[in-house]
């Protein structure tokens, strides 16, 4: 087996697992976010919403700010 197929296996496994672990991440936020609805009276399920939103927003653009560094790395090589 040549040392390019070898990688491309490696490579589509880390995708696979990396998919896998996605989606498990967000069928437990999921189910979190549906237990907490329930849980929680609507005013203050509506705080823990903003509160969701801001984390969100911020782990966003602190992953956009990751993917344009990597991005510049990237152009800088090529």
């Amino acid at each position: 087996m040549t040392k390019a197929i070898k990688m491309a296996k490696v490579s589509a496994k880390g995708a696979f697992d990396l998919f896998c672990d996605l989606a498990t991440s967000t069928i437990i936020s999921a189910v979190g976010v549906i237990i907490i609805t329930r849980l929680l009276s609507p005013p203050k399920y509506g705080i823990v919403a903003i509160a969701w939103m801001t984390t969100s927003l911020v782990t966003l653009f602190r992953d956009l700010r990751k993917l344009t560094n990597t991005h510049t790395i990237l152009k800088m090589l090529i």
